[in-house]
């Protein structure tokens, strides 16, 4: 299971390591591209090796001298890959156990996010000092991150619970559950989401006017709550009580792209690189320019995409299935 993820992700992940620091840093020119080469090459020529072995988060510690800085959280997945088969025997043989463990990991870490944040004077302001400490010591730490991955694992189990049921257990659940109830859980999953995204502009408008509890609180919790109440809106997908959003959402098609999220979310930020550090002047920034250059950036992502599945993506899972075709025949 641990080699397929492996190999599932590791060559498409290293293909575009390879593009990014040895082909996209070397062919282009104009006044920003020796310094778009500079940040590459001093960041890459180094620490490459960690982002293969999904130790960057650690080796090196300073995230800001990451290669593929972006790929922080693959190393988070894989350690977090690593550590679900005890949830999933905990799942099977000791259910109780399972949830104390989650629950306990979980606030322990958003805890040690708060001490971590409070401690060493970080902040979400991204322009101001106080984000530069809280990249440093817990942006993309996998003891601070885990308690999201944890929420949706949580709401994982009780889809795959409510699933299993009868068909005449579920629909009394459904009615049990009634529309008011699934409105109030919608409700405050929809304020839950738009607080993550609009309280800080608080914090934005005053920089840096948070004290140091309300940016520990705020950086400890929030991503949990996104988590959820994104569960809550899936479960409420899968019972039935939101068919308008199920059905697009459940689209299939969303499924070509589906199979390009994973390039995609690779080469985005090799492109909007790459088209800032080939800029012939500064940018002047425009709602205009803004709509066609997420366009433009999203549409050259993907097309990328389209080539690293075609070209390392596909013959990889064949070949990995053939592999395990002929292991299972001998």
């Amino acid at each position: 299971m641990i080699a397929h993820r492996y190999v599932r992700i590791t060559p498409a992940f290293a293909a575009v390591l390879v593009f990014y620091s040895e082909i996209a840093s070397r062919v282009g020119d104009g006044p920003f591209f020796v310094r778009f080469q500079q940040s590459v090459f001093r960041r890459c020529d180094r620490w490459w090796w960690s982002e293969l072995l999904y130790l960057h988060n650690f080796m090196p510690f300073d995230s800001d001298k990451v290669c593929m800085g972006w790929s922080w959280y693959l190393g988070n997945d894989f350690i977090f890959f690593l550590c679900s088969p005890v949830i999933l025997l905990l799942h099977h043989h000791r259910p109780r156990a399972m949830w104390i463990t989650m629950a306990g990991t979980g606030l322990a870490s958003m805890f040690l996010t708060f001490w971590l944040v409070v401690e060493h004077g970080g902040g979400l302001y991204i322009f101001g000092d106080t984000y530069l400490k809280y990249s440093y010591w817990a942006y993309s730490k996998p003891y601070c991150r885990i308690p999201a991955y944890l929420v949706g694992m949580a709401f994982g189990f009780l889809n795959e619970r409510w699933g299993a049921e009868l068909a005449d257990e579920l629909i009394r659940r459904r009615v049990k559950l009634s529309a008011g109830t699934w409105g109030a859980w919608l409700a405050a999953s929809g304020a839950v989401l738009l607080g993550c995204v609009f309280l800080p502009l608080s914090d934005y408008r005053d920089a840096e006017s948070w004290p140091p509890w309300a940016n520990g609180l705020f950086l400890a919790c929030s991503r949990p709550l996104w988590a959820a109440a994104l569960g809550v809106i899936t479960t409420a997908c899968a019972v039935g009580h939101l068919p308008a959003l199920n059905g697009l959402l459940a689209s299939p098609l969303w499924t070509p792209f589906a199979r390009l999220t994973f390039g995609a979310y690779l080469l985005h930020p090799v492109v909007i690189k790459w088209f800032a550090g080939t800029a012939t002047s500064s940018y002047h920034f425009s709602i205009h320019y803004l709509a066609s250059a997420s366009l433009l950036n999203a549409a050259c992502a993907f097309a990328l995409a389209a080539a690293l599945w075609l070209v390392v993506e596909r013959p990889i899972m064949t070949l990995e299935g053939l592999l395990r075709r002929s292991t299972r025949l001998g």
